[in-house]
């Protein structure tokens, strides 16, 4: 349980993006290749837990909800992605936001090529007390890091696999591998975004926990 004296609308985007005042907002999925920016590549990958999230794992209240903070921890992740290996989550600077179990498509800076790991939330509870009083609870699934996205000049769509996690009794994370599954990726991205970009098959080398 952490007390903490912050406005009280700011405290829940402020947690779940990683304890961070100056915390940054994930990045949006793009819905179009128009909207991949100028030395930008589309990442395509996917992030899986297992066993899932039930349901009634999943205990989120957040009063004055004004930041929509729920939606970004509903059954998502929060991942770090930075210029250096060396620096944590909270200061990477860049965060994307994947849903579990879904082919995600983010516009990343061609130099963010490092994924810093993040985490899950499986539980967040706030109470405010005052405008600047407010009690909050968090449970977390670590995402570990340490993987380099090898992401070239020439690249406009690069594929990482499946990060798929293996968790314990204790929301431990036992095991965490890369999984191909480019077919299944080249489909999602046909359907979502229609063809017209080559996607590489490009997997992290390392995998390694934070």
């Amino acid at each position: 349980m952490v007390r903490i004296a912050k406005n009280a609308l700011l405290v829940a985007a402020i947690y779940v993006l990683g304890g961070c005042a100056a915390f940054t907002f994930p990045e949006k999925e793009i819905t179009s290749f128009a909207e991949v920016p100028e030395g930008y590549v589309l990442l395509v990958g996917k992030i899986e837990l297992e066993p899932p999230l039930r349901p009634t794992e999943i205990k989120l209240d957040i009063s004055n909800d004004v930041f929509n903070t729920e939606e970004m921890m509903a059954n998502r992740a929060i991942i770090g992605l930075s210029e250096r290996a060396n620096v944590t989550v909270e200061k990477s600077g860049f965060l994307i936001n994947p849903e579990l179990g879904q082919t995600y498509f983010f516009a990343v800076p061609r130099e963010r090529a490092h994924m810093l790991g993040g985490y899950i939330t499986v539980s967040f509870d706030m109470r405010t007390n005052g405008p600047r009083d407010v009690i909050v609870n968090q449970g977390k699934v670590l995402v570990p890091g340490g993987m380099h996205y090898d992401l070239r000049p020439d690249d406009d769509v690069v594929y990482v696999g499946t990060l798929r996690l293996e968790r314990g009794p204790f929301n431990d994370v036992t095991k965490a591998e890369v999984v191909d599954e480019f077919d299944s990726a080249t489909r999602d991205l046909t359907t979502k975004l229609g063809t017209g970009r080559r996607m590489r098959n490009s997997l992290p080398i390392q995998v390694s926990a934070n």
